[in-house]
This record gives structure tokens, C-alpha cells and sequence, in this order.
């Protein structure tokens, strides 16, 4: 009965060590920025930025008719009406910063949440047994140019997002 137990177990270590295993690794920076759902991310909110950016342009403007005038005319209700514009500038300028970080953090986090996923999926799909992520922080130190799947990750994902 020993022995039979034996020969399972070597048997059993013999199967395991030939197992072969798929491993390869990505580099997270280029699948981020080569996704198609981060592009389309940045450019709204570039838009955004930049519809923003003009309304604290109006305001500047705004702010230098007021200097103008109160160069020709010191008045108490033009002095008024220069500190209230300077007021809601710095407010807007604020406010569109911190919108601003938010909404790019939001749409980080979206494409991070969707690039995960599809990597989960393309590891299922390729019977990958690990897909390392190469970003710089010390998770992945060395790894061979030819485990480098990040190209086939890329189109991949940018498949995917485009429901193919």
C-alpha cells in the first residue's frame, strides 16, 4: 500500500513539474495610454478644461476693463465692482482646479477599472497562469522581451471597448 502511495506522489510531482507555465507581464503605462477609452476620456476632458478656461478668460477681461476704468475714474462703484470680479475670478480658478483634478481622477479610475477587466479576461481566454504588470515600482524587476504581451493586451482591450 506504501509503495502504491509512493508511486502516486511521484507520479503526481512528475505531472506537476512538467506543467508548463504561461506567464507574461505588461507594461501598464503604455496600455493606459494606448487604450482608446483613456483617449476618448482626456479629450472631454480637455474639452471641459478648455470650455472652463474661457470662462476665467471672460473674467480677466472682465477684470481689465475694470482697472482700465478705475485708472480714468476712481470711483467707490467701480472699485466695488473690480473687487467683486477679482472675488469670483479667484473663486471660479479654484473651483475649476478642483473639478477639474476630480473629473480626471473619475476618468482614471474608470479606464484602470476597464483595462483590469479585460485583462482578466484575455488571461482566461490565452490560459495565461500569471500576467505581470510592469510599472516601474519595483513589482516586476526583470522580466524577457519576449513575455512582453503588452501590443497584444492593447488591441486586445481596444477590441473589446469597441464591442468587438
Amino acid at each position: 500500500m506504501k509503495i502504491l502511495y509512493l508511486h502516486i506522489l511521484i507520479i503526481g510531482l512528475f505531472l506537476f513539474s512538467c506543467t508548463e507555465r504561461k506567464d507574461g507581464f505588461v507594461q501598464e503605462s503604455k496600455l493606459y495610454t494606448g487604450f482608446e477609452m483613456t483617449r476618448e476620456l482626456n479629450k472631454k476632458l480637455e474639452a471641459t478644461i478648455l470650455a472652463k478656461n474661457q470662462i476665467l478668460d471672460s473674467l480677466k477681461f472682465s477684470i481689465k476693463q475694470l482697472e482700465l476704468q478705475l485708472n480714468a475714474n476712481k470711483t467707490d462703484e467701480l472699485f466695488k465692482q473690480y473687487e467683486l470680479k477679482k472675488q469670483e475670478f479667484l473663486y471660479k480658478n479654484q473651483q475649476f482646479n478642483e473639478e477639474n483634478q476630480q473629473l480626471q481622477q473619475t476618468y482614471t479610475e474608470q479606464s484602470l477599472i476597464q483595462i483590469n477587466e479585460y485583462i482578466n479576461k484575455y488571461g482566461e481566454m490565452n490560459d495565461y497562469d500569471y500576467i505581470y504588470g510592469a510599472n516601474g515600482n519595483g513589482s516586476l524587476m526583470y522580466a524577457k522581451d519576449k513575455n512582453d504581451i503588452t501590443e497584444e493586451v492593447l488591441v486586445f482591450i481596444n477590441k473589446k471597448y469597441q464591442g468587438k
